[in-house]
């Protein structure tokens, strides 16, 4: 999950937020629940992890640092799997 966080925001990355969201809400729900509650409880209680460090980026992003529409769009289809 670090790896396909690490990915996410790439813009046509083929495991780019899309795919990401889409590997996970196929899942039934008690079944995501289960699987990936944990793995992103450990990724956020992380320090340092891409999930953290992505968090940092979207508080702390400076109005001179303008990314893609595309970019922005992938990062908050990750934050809001997350």
């Amino acid at each position: 999950m670090e790896i396909l966080l690490l990915i996410s925001t790439k813009v046509g990355h083929s495991l780019n937020a899309d795919k990401t969201v889409e590997f996970v809400v196929n899942h039934p729900m008690p079944e995501r629940d289960a699987k990936f509650i944990p793995l992103f409880d450990k990724l956020y209680y992380e320090e340092g992890s891409s999930l953290n460090r992505l968090i940092d980026w979207c508080f702390l992003n400076n109005p001179g640092n303008s990314p893609l529409d595309e970019t922005i769009r992938l990062i908050s289809e990750a934050m809001a799997l997350f």
